[in-house]
């Protein structure tokens, strides 16, 4: 669980963990440096155990350190304002060894400020279980979202050698995934993910940037995975992903900031009409909808994503 400066949601992050119904588990707390005193969210029990960044390093940094510090034979990854049912790692783990999988994947549950919930993208393949290629496939399409919250199975691991990104879930998904033959689907949503203003997800920040970079981070790992043309394939889905998630980013500020500004007027400049040809052929329709919405006018864009949001999110 990385952790900075996450105020009083640590302390309902690391209850939902701790009184899960398999109780054989270790709890890894990075705490990336934070500014503030997190001590009185920290419950006593020997489960738990603090690892301190002596500055804030990231998310990537954070992941590193929980990895080299794991024992147990599956790892998985909770964010400090989020959580989980308390069925979620018996769950879980059921379906790893039901399928011989050495990855679990299964539906975000989305809450909003105002308790409203969603799930995010969940299109998997028809059966209980399919390629690790695959499931990239998907979630580059948009028609599944993750992040880092999964099983896997530690001895599988890998961790990307990339620069510093603010949303390096991704690079470590594709890095992992592209790497194991069989990937499980568990169809409950029983993870909580909290979309609030001061989450990366809800806000819209300078590090929106590191979408714009994000692509071009994956062609490697893309390259190494998938024959040329599907990497190039790929990579055009990727770029789609990255400009659809800043558009949403932007339209979830109500102030017409500088920033929000900017960040659409650069997304606008690469809506292309060959990216919204690629976004059609590679099946993200609603994508290149939403695109090409933006790009005519991103007022309408805005209202018409929030009100999206009203509905309950379902997309990416």
């Amino acid at each position: 669980m990385p952790a900075y400066d996450p105020g009083p949601t640590l302390r309902g992050a690391i209850a939902s963990v701790l009184r899960q119904s398999l109780s054989d588990l270790e709890l890894l707390l990075i705490d990336d440096g934070s500014e503030e005193d997190i001590a009185p969210y920290l419950p006593s029990d020997p489960r738990l155990r603090v690892i301190r960044h002596r500055r804030n390093r990231g998310y990537a940094a954070a992941t590193a350190t929980g990895i080299a510090a794991a024992t147990g034979r599956w790892v998985t990854f909770v964010d400090a304002d989020d959580a989980i049912d308390p069925s979620y790692l018996e769950q879980m783990t059921a379906t790893a060894r039901r399928t011989g999988a050495a990855v679990v994947m299964a539906p975000l549950m989305t809450v909003q400020p105002d308790g409203t919930t969603g799930q995010l993208a969940w299109d998997p393949p028809a059966g209980p279980t399919g390629s690790g290629r695959d499931a990239i496939r998907r979630i580059l399409q948009g028609r599944l979202i993750s992040s880092q919250h999964l099983l896997l199975e530690r001895a599988q691991l890998r961790h990307p050698r990339t620069a510093p990104n603010t949303f390096s879930d991704l690079l470590f998904l594709v890095s992992n995934l592209a790497h194991v033959d069989q990937v499980a689907y568990e169809p409950r949503a029983l993870y909580r993910y909290s979309i609030h203003p001061g989450s990366v997800t809800g806000s819209l920040r300078e590090s929106v940037w590191d979408l714009g970079r994000l692509p071009a981070q994956l062609e490697l790992e893309l390259e190494h995975a998938f024959p040329a043309d599907e990497a190039a394939t790929l990579l055009r889905c990727a770029q789609v992903l990255a400009l659809t998630q800043m558009l949403h980013k932007a339209a979830l500020e109500p102030r017409p900031t500088a920033l929000r500004a900017e960040v659409t007027r650069w997304c606008r400049h690469r809506i292309t009409p060959a990216v919204l040809a690629a976004a059609m052929r590679t099946g993200q329709h609603r994508s290149a909808a939403e695109l090409l919405l933006a790009r005519i006018s991103p007022a309408a864009h805005r209202r018409a994503y929030r009100a999206h949001l009203r509905r309950g999110s379902t997309g990416p």
